[in-house]
């Protein structure tokens, strides 16, 4: 029963740790998005329409891809895996 006890804790410690990473990348990738946003109002605002234009597809391919992450995040981690840890 004490290896048990040992393997939930740890296992309760992993998910906490996999919670601050995931809060930290989202972090990461909204001051990205961010910058990349300002910086394309500056590029506007000089007239450099072309390179704007360039951020401006960056910034939306970088949303895409926080979206699907967001995506993939939440379905690998959904009720399926709650009743497989509750059989544990």
């Amino acid at each position: 029963m004490a290896d048990i006890k040992a393997d939930l804790e740890n296992l309760v410690n992993k998910v906490g740790d996999q919670t601050t990473v995931i809060d930290s990348v989202k972090t990461v990738i909204d001051d990205l998005h961010a910058r990349i946003t300002a910086a394309q109002g500056q590029l506007d605002a000089a007239g450099e329409d072309e390179v704007s234009a360039k951020l401006g597809a960056l910034a939306d391919a970088l949303k895409a891809n926080t979206d699907r992450l967001a995506a993939a995040v939440a379905e690998n981690t959904g009720a399926g895996d709650e009743v497989h840890a509750a059989s544990m």
